[in-house]
């Protein structure tokens, strides 16, 4: 009778153990009006997490404008995300051209464009900051036709007014 609370204990250890830890929720402290904007994908957990937002109407695969915002809980600086990230890109999106837009100690916007396997052609400015606690991503994507001027100052102010809460 003793062995059955013990095997209890270590049944609910090895749960708890395992379990996954809840994501964490939005870490950019930027407005996204929910009549405009859907969340249609969040992954992740405490160490690292992103979440994808489109216009209502659209999907996480068929979109005309699309954020990402991520985190992932490394000491890695700013340059070496991107250098992964665009030999990522060049797997998938032929031609890709990428462009830094503005650099800091601890942050750099960049713009990239490409036609992608899956999301077809795309153009996107990405703003990448280290903090203590680790690298954040803030990104605002649309197909190449449907970026005025006007929109493109738009999101590149957002970008680089973008805060971490």
């Amino acid at each position: 009778m003793a062995r059955f609370p013990a095997a209890i204990l270590f049944g609910l250890v090895v749960l708890t153990a395992h379990a996954q830890t809840p994501p964490a929720g939005e870490r950019w402290d930027v407005p996204l009006d929910p009549r405009d904007w859907k969340l249609v994908q969040h992954d992740g957990n405490e160490r690292q997490s992103e979440r994808t937002y489109v216009r209502h109407g659209d999907n996480a695969y068929f979109w005309n404008e699309r954020i990402v915002s991520g985190f992932r809980a490394t000491g890695a600086n700013p340059e070496d995300y991107i250098a992964g990230f665009v030999e990522e890109l060049m797997e998938s999106c032929r031609p890709l051209k990428v462009s830094a837009l503005d650099q800091d100690a601890a942050s750099i916007l960049f713009q990239w464009q490409g036609d992608c396997r899956i999301y077809g052609p795309q153009i996107e400015f990405r703003r990448v900051m280290l903090d203590k606690g680790g690298l954040h991503y803030f990104a605002y994507a649309t197909k190449p036709g449907r970026l005025s001027d006007a929109k493109k100052e738009l999101w590149l102010a957002t970008l680089r007014g973008a805060r971490l809460k």
